[in-house]
């Protein structure tokens, strides 16, 4: 379900880039009334455009109000000229569009196929690091599975985390792992900011161990550059050696057993069910704090 669910998302961007090529020119050509399919289907592809490459503009914004209010204006602009021919069916199709990808597109709703997975395996699970070699979960405290590397939510997310790392620099950037499935993404210039500040980038090659803890989606698209899978976005921090064994020594096999679980159990778990709404370092970030800053 999700891969077709991220066809539909990638067509859309392409159909929406044409339409609003061909309304462009038509206003060009002084056919004014084309304004109403270009606000209608302009919008959402330029604020993802400047989403990807500039700053998070409006993050957690559920509604997606920047770019629906223009295709409403634009709907209402078509209904008060009286016209009924296809600039009004174009501009429907674009609304149309618009709450489709809002509403239903984003969701991730878990397939029959797709296992619950269980959360406290994570500090027992490897991933690869960026020279190819096998790094365990426990060796991080916090850890971010990010959805894809061609999501703008995920980059607005990683902007997110290095803002909150920049404000926090009692947080240790090498204590933070990413974590992609099949390959890292490539040309992002937020995961190379986190990079430089010494924060650790790991990939699930094969999606084993995410698919364990019921994060891997069956395949994202094919047309996509970056890796054809993806993962539900998720906020981990595992507790410190310090924190899981204060209860008590592992004097025996029982205590040991005890003490290693909770080392794997992460003292916070947030996962997102919506491509748009990953979660947020700097909203987090009172809980964060006190449990990456806890001896």
């Amino acid at each position: 379900m999700f891969f077709f669910k991220a066809l539909f998302v990638r067509i859309g961007e392409w159909v929406a880039f044409c339409v609003s090529c061909w309304a462009l020119w038509q206003v060009a050509q002084g056919s004014w009334l084309w304004l109403a399919p270009l606000l209608a289907w302009a919008p959402m592809w330029l604020i993802n455009q400047w989403r990807m490459r500039r700053n998070n503009l409006a993050f957690h914004d559920e509604r997606e109000i920047l770019a629906l209010a223009p295709a409403l204006l634009g709907l209402a602009a078509v209904l008060l000229s009286g016209e009924k021919n296809h600039l009004l069916w174009w501009t429907l199709a674009g609304l149309f569009c618009l709450l489709l990808n809002t509403v239903l597109m984003s969701k991730l709703s878990r397939g029959v196929r797709e296992a619950d997975g269980d959360r406290h395996l994570l500090g027992a699970l490897t991933f690869t690091d960026t020279q190819g070699q096998p790094v365990s979960a426990s060796s991080a405290r916090l850890l971010l599975f990010i959805h894809s590397g061609w999501s703008p939510y995920s980059v607005m997310q990683l902007r997110d985390l290095e803002m909150f790392l920049l404000a926090n620099p009692k947080v240790n950037p090498h204590s933070v792992a990413l974590i992609f499935c099949g390959q890292l993404p490539t040309n992002v210039r937020a995961l190379s900011n986190l990079q430089a500040l010494g924060v650790n980038a790991w990939v699930d090659s094969d999606g084993e161990a995410c698919a364990r803890l019921g994060l891997w989606l069956r395949g994202a698209s094919v047309l996509r550059s970056g890796g054809a899978d993806a993962l539900r976005p998720t906020m981990a921090v595992l507790p410190s050696p310090t924190v899981a064994g204060a209860e008590g020594e592992p004097s025996s096999a029982e205590n040991g057993a005890t003490k290693a679980k909770n080392l794997s159990a992460p003292s916070l778990w947030l996962m997102s069910n919506n491509v748009r709404i990953p979660p947020s370092a700097t909203q987090q970030q009172a809980r964060l704090l006190a449990l990456l800053l806890q001896q």
